[in-house]
């Protein structure tokens, strides 16, 4: 049900520098499961997992875990197709969760009654729904904030409940409306989003020399 590749429960490990790929889940985490762990994930290459529900890369219930550096692509779920947050704090620095793909909502991030923080992650072309989606869990309401974000290729880039927050601060937008759906726009909050063709190089998210989002804060 739980972890497709990997499933940790109350850890501090570190995962570090592993390719977890083709992996599949019932219900929640293709790739990986976090159950009130503060462990650290870093620099792995998460890859073409499934989940019938909830993170087709990560699901990640409570704790704070540090996420970082990891490739998150080319994975599939209901809903959070990159990362699913449901009641977890803890930071995602540095990750590239891209070409992920769900038939609801969050088609990059779902979250679901977090507190995380996110900081100078690319988040590009994952399709389906929204690229991130923002809610509550059982009246545990979301407060999401991003620092330092590139969006870019989605149909709809942010999206979510009302009664719900996020604030994001330097959000480099490209053939994304930049718009939030009504229902939601009360709610957000953005400074210094601006609007750009990162440039990505031939592998979809590492920038080109001449990239306006380097040094730029993105």
């Amino acid at each position: 049900g739980l972890g497709g590749g990997l499933a940790l429960y109350e850890s501090t490990a570190l995962v570090r520098r592993n390719r977890i790929t083709q992996n599949n889940a019932v219900d929640a985490g293709g790739g990986l499961y976090l159950h009130h762990s503060n462990a650290s994930v870093q620099s792995n290459r998460v890859l073409t997992n499934t989940a019938s529900n909830y993170g087709g890369g990560l699901s990640i219930l409570g704790g704070a875990p540090l996420i970082n550096a990891n490739l998150v692509r080319y994975n599939q779920a209901a809903s959070g197709a990159g990362l699913d947050l449901k009641q977890t704090g803890g930071s995602y620095a540095n990750n590239v969760v891209a070409d992920n793909q769900t038939p609801g909502d969050g088609a990059a991030i779902y979250a679901r009654g977090t507190t995380a923080h996110l900081l100078h992650n690319t988040i590009a072309r994952n399709s389906g729904g929204s690229g991130i989606y923002v809610t509550d869990h059982t009246g545990i309401v979301s407060a999401l904030v991003m620092t330092n974000t590139i969006m870019a290729e989605h149909s709809i880039g942010i999206d979510g409940t009302a009664g719900n927050t996020l604030a994001a601060h330097t959000l480099l937008w490209h053939n994304t409306p930049v718009t939030v759906p009504v229902e939601f726009a009360d709610f957000v909050t953005l400074l210094n989003d601006w609007t750009a063709d990162p440039r990505f190089a031939a592998d979809g998210y590492h920038l080109r020399i001449g990239s306006p989002a380097i040094d730029a804060q993105v």
